[in-house]
C-alpha cells in the first residue's frame, strides 16, 4: 500500500500474508476510517482477473492503523489518535 499507493485486495493479501477475506475486511474498515478510497470499482467482475482498485489517501507514518471494530474506528499508532468510522444515516420514513 505504502510503496505503490494503488493496490487490489490480491496485492494486499499476497504482501501481508493473509487470505482474501482478511484483506477485504481490513480494507473495508480502512475505507470507512478515511485511510483508503475505492478508485476503480469493477461491477460483478465481468472479466476474469479484474478487481477493484484502492488508493492510500492517508499515510500517517510507519505503523499500520489498528482496527477497533467494537469501538467504531481505527487507532492510528503514529499519530496516537482514534479515527471514527463514517456514520451512515439509516434509511427512515417520511417526516410528518
Amino acid at each position: 500500500m505504502k510503496i505503490s499507493r494503488f493496490f487490489t485486495l490480491s496485492d494486499l493479501a499476497i504482501t501481508s500474508g493473509v487470505d482474501d477475506s482478511g484483506a477485504s475486511t481490513y480494507t473495508t474498515f480502512l475505507v470507512r476510517a478515511g485511510y483508503v478510497r475505492l478508485v476503480d470499482k469493477i461491477e460483478g467482475f465481468k472479466v476474469k482477473g479484474n478487481q477493484n482498485r484502492y488508493q492510500l489517501i492517508r499515510d500517517s507514518g510507519r505503523f499500520a492503523p489498528m482496527v477497533r471494530a467494537t469501538q467504531g474506528g481505527c487507532w492510528d499508532q503514529n499519530e496516537q489518535r482514534f479515527y471514527q468510522f463514517d456514520v451512515k444515516e439509516a434509511p427512515h420514513g417520511h417526516v410528518a
